[in-house]
């Protein structure tokens, strides 16, 4: 109640009048009759804007009437109300998520992990095998067909790459066979 009474001094001190249609003497029963059940964070902010000058269409010389601002603080509350709600739905929403990633299991780590070994190793042998230094395997079943291909006459044409393609096939036989003379 006295903060009602505080926000309407407020605005008499700002040189805002009451209404000539209020009875002379009751109108501060009358705003505390209507007033006392509304939420008191919609009328400071309904005072304010008020007080400011936010509001369209408005007599700013005189305070509104008592329903008049009891709708202006209840309205100004449903939004503060509305906006409390999506603070806690967005709470809920990341803290939902911050769970969930939580959760992967241990046996999901593992098979990431040796998902991202197998990676690095095949890398490893790859830019190994691009410099040269390790001879990739081939089975016999691909040796046979490099050596069809490579038995095939040449174009009468032949591109640079049909080229590099033919001499990357006869080291990969090459290296192959000899191999396996060596494993034999």
């Amino acid at each position: 109640m006295d903060e009602i009474l505080v926000g309407l001094k407020w605005l008499l001190d700002a040189g805002i009048a009451y209404s000539v249609t209020l009875a002379p003497g009751e109108q501060s029963a009358a705003y505390l009759s209507i007033l006392k059940g509304v939420p008191m964070c919609g009328l400071r902010r309904a005072l304010t804007k008020f007080r400011n000058g936010e509001y369209e269409n408005m007599n700013y010389s005189f305070i509104p009437l008592p329903a008049e601002l009891a709708a202006m603080a209840r309205a100004e509350a449903k939004m503060e109300r509305d906006d409390l709600v999506r603070l806690r739905d967005t709470k809920r929403t990341l803290d939902e998520r911050s769970q969930e990633t939580a959760k992967v299991s241990e046996e999901g780590k593992a098979r990431i992990r040796k998902m991202l070994e197998e990676y690095r190793a095949s890398h490893r042998l790859a830019k190994e095998a691009e410099r040269g230094n390790v001879v990739p395997e081939v089975t016999p079943e691909k040796i046979a067909m490099l050596s069809r291909i490579m038995a095939l006459p040449d174009a009468k044409e032949i591109t640079a790459e049909q080229m590099a393609n033919r001499r990357a096939a006869s080291k990969l036989i090459e290296q192959n066979t000899a191999n396996a003379e060596d494993a034999a």
